[in-house]
């Protein structure tokens, strides 16, 4: 794989290929210089983003993980994967706003999907907006009826004040 990448020093997937073989190999700090190389040949490739974003999550660096993720949307690559997975990166970094930012771009691609409104919901209960939070609620009840606890446990919050 190095003598590849010698050879062809411009081409992402190249990068892509010699990661995925050392992420195999468990070489987490190759795969990581890898996925970092193709990714900056090409940063709307959504397979190199969500690799290098793997690798800094296992490595606990959530913040770094969403950065890559951020970089690859806005550079303009379109694969709804991206936003779900920074979305919920957001959400374990506590970035309420980040995290309804993301699920909306991933409901642009792929409308009414489970989950999604039970982390709208947490979202916007942490930005102290629970109308907008129990309408998520009843979205997500709708959405996910095989799983009726997550809006069954947003129900039972106290009420706001009016």
């Amino acid at each position: 794989f190095r003598e590849s990448l010698d050879l062809d020093s411009t081409s992402p997937k190249n990068f892509g290929r010699a990661g995925d073989f050392f992420r195999f190999m468990e070489n987490l700090g190759e795969a990581e210089r890898c996925y970092a190389r193709g990714f900056r040949l090409d940063r709307t490739n959504a397979n190199l983003a969500k690799e290098l974003a793997g690798i800094y999550r296992r490595t606990e660096r959530e913040r770094d993980a969403l950065a890559v993720l951020d970089m690859a949307l806005r550079e303009g690559s379109d694969d709804p994967d991206l936003a779900w997975s920074a979305a919920l990166a957001a959400h374990r970094l506590d970035q309420h706003q980040a995290t309804l930012t993301y699920l909306d771009e991933y409901e642009q691609h792929v409308p009414d999907q489970p989950w999604v409104n039970y982390y709208r919901a947490s979202a916007l209960l942490s930005l102290d907006r629970p109308a907008e939070a129990l309408v998520a609620t009843e979205l997500e009840a709708t959405n996910n009826p095989e799983c009726p606890f997550a809006a069954a446990a947003f129900r039972a919050l106290p009420s706001p004040k009016r």
